[in-house]
């Protein structure tokens, strides 16, 4: 198998994963040599940075993960935001306070925050 080949596999691998993949996992899986894997890896952060992509291949103890480019960070961050306050007066949004209180059938509840909810219809 040649390097690029190599190169090609471990970068499906440790895209694919999305998180910090051991040595020894990484060469299991390429089914190559450790030197290989090392020489693999060097080929494929020399090729990020030079090309100056978006991602970088970051290198910790004896594991390896794709992550983005720190230069991309706040338009990544941008791009991905996508947490927005609930409307200021909406009905279906309760927070109750953080005292104790007796739900309607009498057992005692902490007060918390529910979130979204849905409307409530009480059978009587």
């Amino acid at each position: 198998m040649n390097n690029s080949e190599l190169c090609s596999m471990i970068e499906a691998i440790l895209f694919a994963a999305g998180e910090p993949v051991p040595f020894e996992r990484l060469c299991r899986g390429a089914a190559c040599e450790p030197i290989e894997l090392a020489a693999a890896l060097d080929d494929l952060a020399g090729m990020y940075s030079f090309d100056r992509r978006g991602i970088r291949l970051v290198r910790v103890n004896d594991t390896a993960q794709l992550a983005t480019a720190p230069e991309y960070a706040e338009q990544v961050r941008a791009a991905l935001e996508m947490r927005r306050a609930p409307a200021p007066r909406s009905r279906r949004w309760k927070c109750w306070p953080l005292s104790r209180r007796t739900s309607r059938r009498h057992a005692p509840i902490l007060n918390r925050c529910a979130g979204w909810t849905a409307p409530i219809r009480w059978a009587f």
